[in-house]
């Protein structure tokens, strides 16, 4: 397709997911639209047709169009998507292939792994007065509330806020769970996660986590998988 960009695939190494990224042209184009939904499940097209926006219609397409595109880049063969009990896209044709998708402003990201995988992006924008204390531990909080000026506390709310959400996602609970039992130790290379232990919870020893800025504008991406060498 000519009119679409080309996705990105990154390779980050040491049994990480298959991570795509998809930078959308425009988010007002119906031609564009129509490209998508060509290549999207019907479940995809049926829930695009419920959004009253036609960016946030075409978001939607675009999410099914490149996890159909990475999953036939990956395995060869394409994507029957489908929701579980939770809305979460599974994929009925390969049940055993964790997927996660995310999509703000123009970006459309995807990942693929063999075990348990979650991802966000978001576009980095002041947040809201009283955001940080509904979401953040005590100890985040309190570092969030040190820092010096108002580009490193948004930078700082959002690498939270994406980690936690690509980590509840991979466990399968989203914020049903409250994400102030989730705290963070970020790093320059490194996330750490410490989780109050609860039932049917995955130790978060076996968790490995990556965040990055995204180019061109101020997104912020997050990943969260189940190391599969260990699981076994």
């Amino acid at each position: 397709m000519n009119m679409i960009a080309t996705p990105v695939r990154f390779f980050l190494g040491n049994g990480a997911p298959d991570l795509f990224t998809l930078r959308l042209p425009s988010l007002n184009d119906d031609a564009l639209c129509d490209c998508f939904a060509a290549d999207c499940s019907p479940h995809r097209s049926r829930q695009a047709e419920r959004y009253r926006r036609q960016e946030d219609r075409l978001r939607c397409l675009a999410a099914g169009w490149l996890l159909d595109h990475a999953v036939r880049l990956v395995t060869g063969t394409g994507a029957v998507e489908e929701k579980d009990a939770q809305g979460k896209s599974v994929l009925s044709n390969l049940p055993h292939l964790g997927v996660s998708l995310s999509h703000a402003g123009a970006w459309v990201v995807c990942a693929l792994h063999g075990a348990a995988v979650g991802i966000d992006v978001e576009i980095e924008a002041p947040p809201e007065e009283g955001m940080a204390k509904l979401f953040m531990s005590k100890r985040e909080l309190s570092h969030y509330l040190e820092l010096p000026d108002i580009e490193e506390q948004i930078r700082f709310f959002f690498a939270v806020w994406t980690m936690k959400e690509a980590y509840l996602k991979a466990l399968g609970t989203g914020f049903s769970r409250s994400p102030r039992q989730v705290s963070l130790d970020i790093g320059e290379d490194t996330v750490v996660v410490e989780d109050a232990p609860e039932r049917g919870c995955a130790s978060t020893r076996l968790w490995r986590c990556h965040t990055a800025r995204l180019p061109g504008e101020a997104a912020r991406l997050s990943l969260c998988w189940l190391h599969r060498i260990e699981t076994s």
